[in-house]
Order: C-alpha cells, then structure tokens, then sequence
C-alpha cells in the first residue's frame, strides 16, 4: 500500500517553491568601534602651548653655509669667509648631484637682477654670458643664519612684495666669497679675463637690506683676495650700485608658523634683552599685531641666548621674575620679565 507524504513534508516544499522559506542570516560580528569609545571626560580639544626660544644672537649674522659647514664633526676645512679665510666650496669634493642649498631662492629656477631685486625666470637653461643667476648659488652666496631662520618660521622679513636678506654688522660675520671662473659662468653673468676668480665681498649695516659686490680676482691664487676699484665688474650686471639681496616672492610670505603651527598650538616667543635674561616677547596664546610672525622678522639681535634659555623654565613655572645667572658683578640679575 502505497504511504502519503506527511502534511509537514508537503507545507516545507511549497514554501521552498515559494520562496518562502528564510533562513536566518549568520549575526554579524561586534565592529571595533564598539571597544574604541573614549569617555566624554577625557577628550580635550585645548591645543598645546609651545614657548619659542628664538635665537637672536649675533652669531645669527654669521653665513648660513661657509665653508665646512657640511662637515660639522672635522674643523680642519671650516673657513669663516672672512679676507683671510675666504668661503669657495660652493661645489665641494663629493656634493651630493642633488643637493641644493636652502634659502630665499628657488634652488631650482634661474633669476634676472633689475630695479634692486631678483625675479624667478621664466628660462629654465642658462647660457655662459647671459643674464640669468641659479637660485641655488644664491641661497649658497647670500643667505645668514638669521635668514634661513625667517625663511623656516615665517617665510622671511617680507617688505612689499619681496623679501630682503639681512646685512652682517662686522666683518667676521663673513663677508667674502670666491668661486672660480667656470663657476661664475655656469651660476652667474659674471665672466672674467683670462681665467681669473670673481670674489663676492658683501657690505656691512647695522640695519636695511645685504649688499654685495663683484669683483675679478688679481690671478688664480685663491690665497690672494686683495682687489682695487678696478678689479670690480658688479657693472656687469648694474651700473653705479651694488647688487642688493632683494627677492620677489608669491604672496602672502608664510612659514611653518603660519601654515601649521598657529593653527594647531597656542604660541609664545622669548628672546633675549638686556639686564633681563628672557623676555617674553609674545605670552603663549596671545597674538598681538601678527605676533609671533612679526616679532620673529624683526628681532633686535643680542647677546647669546644662553642667559635666556635658563630663564625659559621659569616662564614655564608661572614665575615671572625669576633670577638668572649673570656674566659679571656689574651686571643686573637677568629674569625673566613680561
């Protein structure tokens, strides 16, 4: 006798030919966001404070690249670019093919001088004779301490639409520098007769803008540097001045300060001031007439920074006069003062 499908088996199959049989999906994981939750009593969006120690020294006027300065642990070839330690490695044994020299310039764009200032170059070749001068021979030539300083922190000391480079206020700040006659060809407009050097002598000020003049050297000697007003071929380039560091750049001048660090901190500045150790120039947070930026393009340079270093702590302790070493008897305490 033949048996009947059971009404159980026969309900199973129409709801699987219907469609209508659902097996439940497997549960779905625990996500990690589920573990990640931070308490509500913890978050803190108060930004950092961060006291800027500004050098303001007048080692600050010393050239930012004399010779030996890619060699920090040997002494022996370290050169001041003073008369008689004039600065020549632009190009050094073994220079890296791609490094360049940091500064004001474009390292890698051609400039022309006209009216008192360089402009970048539309030129991307140069030609022995012509008018254009290398970005990076001038950061090399140029730049002080106190510049590659501005050109970090607030993208230089902007007046107008250029930047001007700082003048050394003695001779051993550095003042000379020689490079050789194929040199001048391939980084300058500058030639010279026979196969003589053309030596770089900048000016002195205790204020405005870094001047330079050129002038060929008396023979290949490189122990030799004294020239006469003859020997200067700054006519070259311009007639019955010197040439001016003085660079048009895009707008608006900025830095790290500007571009990074103000957004994301709340930013002081110390320097150093006479009979007072540190000073607060700006109170952390507190940004008077564009300061930080503005107090670091104009910073009145000192005595070395570290009477004002030891004072910094006490800022930091809320101790707002707070004795400091001093050189001499004669000498006020330093503290630290608002």
């Amino acid at each position: 006798m033949k048996r009947r499908p059971s009404p159980a088996i026969l309900l199973m199959a129409a709801l699987a030919a219907t469609g209508a049989l659902i097996v439940p999906d497997r549960p779905a994981g625990a996500a990690m966001t589920d573990y990640c939750q931070v308490p509500p009593y913890v978050i803190q969006n108060i930004p950092p404070n961060v006291l800027i120690l500004l050098d303001t020294s007048g080692s600050m006027l010393n050239m930012a690249y004399p010779d030996g300065y890619q060699t920090p642990d040997n002494t022996v070839d370290d050169r001041p670019c003073t008369s008689d330690n004039v600065c020549m490695k632009y190009n050094w044994a073994a220079r890296p093919v791609d490094h360049r020299y940091y500064g004001y310039f474009n390292p890698n764009e051609w400039y022309t001088y006209g009216s008192g200032v360089f402009t970048a170059s539309a030129s991307t070749t140069k030609t022995p004779g012509d008018s254009l001068w290398s970005g990076d021979f001038l950061n090399w030539l140029t730049m002080r301490r106190i510049d590659v300083m501005r050109k970090v922190l607030t993208g230089g000391r902007p007046n107008g639409t250029k930047i001007d480079g700082e003048p050394a206020d003695y001779g051993l700040r550095g003042l000379y520098k020689r490079v050789t006659k194929a040199e001048a060809l391939a980084n300058t407009p500058f030639t010279t007769t026979g196969n003589k050097d053309v030596l770089f002598i900048f000016n002195t000020a205790s204020s405005g803008t870094s001047k330079f003049d050129a002038y060929q050297t008396q023979n290949t000697d490189n122990t030799n540097n004294v020239v006469a007003s003859g020997d200067k071929i700054t006519n070259q380039v311009v007639a019955g001045q010197s040439i001016a560091v003085n660079v048009t750049v895009p707008l608006p001048v900025e830095g790290v300060l500007q571009t990074v660090v103000l957004a994301r901190a709340r930013v002081g500045l110390m320097f150093y001031n006479t009979n007072e150790g540190g000073k607060i120039q700006t109170d952390v947070g507190k940004d008077v007439a564009g300061q930080p930026p503005h107090a670091i393009t104009q910073p009145g340079l000192g005595p070395p920074s570290a009477t004002h270093a030891w004072s910094q702590p006490r800022f930091v302790s809320k101790n707002a006069r707070s004795t400091a070493p001093h050189s001499s008897a004669s000498t006020p305490p330093r503290t630290v003062t608002r």
